[in-house]
């Protein structure tokens, strides 16, 4: 399906402007919000970092355990967090490049 044929469909376009503006605005709180609100009003603003990890924790965890995997899951975790802000990094990054200079992101790269 090409993006006009998903833009044309009102699910999907209101599926892919929600995605959107979660992960740019979810990205920028990452990234901006937390350590400014971190350095102006309070360190315990930090705290906000760890709030993905046990959403993200605790069904990983439970399947870790199901398949006998548990020590693998609990050495993975903490890279959650390392991955959570590279993704965020990129996804501002493409934002920018889409949106405000207007370049299109039309060529995927996968390894590059």
């Amino acid at each position: 399906m090409r993006w006009r044929e998903v833009i044309a469909q009102p699910y999907l376009r209101a599926m892919i402007a929600i995605g959107l503006w979660d992960a740019t605005v979810a990205s920028l709180a990452y990234l901006v919000v937390l350590p400014l609100l971190a350095l102006t009003i309070h360190p315990l603003f930090l705290l906000g970092y760890l709030v993905d990890l046990p959403a993200i924790a605790i069904p990983v965890i439970a399947k870790g355990v199901q398949r006998g995997e548990l020590a693998r899951v609990l050495v993975s975790l903490p890279c959650f967090l390392l991955m959570r802000l590279v993704n965020a990094v990129f996804m501002l990054k493409a934002v920018w490049a889409e949106f405000v200079v207007g370049r299109p992101l039309l060529v995927y790269e996968k390894g590059h």
